[in-house]
C-alpha cells in the first residue's frame, strides 16, 4: 500500500496493488489496499482482481456536466475580439470565465489565441485554471506560450495549487 501511494494517478495505484496480489502472503488483509483508491469503479476493479468475482455496486447518479455551449463560446470570443486594448480584452475574458465557470482546456486555449502578448496569456492561464473542467489536460495550455519562462512560471503556479 505504501508503494502505491507514491503515485499521484489513481490508475497507477490500481496497477501497483493489482500486481501485488500474486506476491502477498495474507490475502485476507490485502483487501485494505482498496483504501489507496477513491474511485468506486477502480475499487471494484481491484476487488474483482483480488477475489475473482464481479463486485456490483449501485449505479452512481451523475450530475449534469457543467459546460459552455458552442454558441456561448463563440459569443465570448467575439466579445473579446471586439475590444481594441489588450487590458480590456483581458478584463472581458476574465469576466466571461468567471460568469460561465465551466470551460474545457480546448476552449481556454482558443481564448488565449486571441491574445498577442505573452504576459496577457500567462495572466489568463493562471486565472482560468479554476474555471477549467478538465484540469487533467491543463498541461496543454503550455502550447500557447512562446517562451519557456512563461511555461515554467505557469507550471510553478500549478504546482502550488
Amino acid at each position: 500500500m505504501r508503494l502505491a501511494t507514491v503515485f499521484s494517478m489513481e490508475t497507477m495505484r490500481l496497477d501497483v496493488i493489482k500486481q501485488g496480489i500474486q506476491r502477498v502472503y495474507d490475502k485476507g488483509n490485502y483487501e485494505y489496499a482498496k483504501f489507496v483508491l477513491t474511485s468506486q469503479p477502480l475499487i471494484n476493479d481491484f476487488l474483482n482482481a483480488l477475489y475473482g468475482t464481479q463486485v456490483v455496486t449501485p449505479p452512481i447518479v451523475v450530475q449534469p456536466t457543467c459546460t459552455v455551449s458552442n454558441t456561448d463560446y463563440s459569443q465570448i470570443k467575439s466579445s473579446i475580439e471586439k475590444e481594441r486594448f489588450a487590458s480590456t480584452k483581458v478584463n472581458v475574458a476574465k469576466q466571461a470565465l468567471q460568469a460561465k465557470k465551466c470551460f474545457t482546456v480546448e476552449q481556454i486555449i482558443g481564448i488565449f489565441q486571441l491574445f498577442t502578448f505573452e504576459d496577457n496569456k500567462l495572466d489568463l492561464a493562471k486565472f482560468a485554471y479554476v474555471y477549467c473542467i478538465d484540469k487533467e489536460n491543463y498541461y496543454r495550455v503550455n502550447d500557447v506560450f512562446t517562451f519557456s519562462t512563461s511555461k515554467d512560471e505557469l507550471n510553478r503556479f500549478l504546482q502550488g495549487r
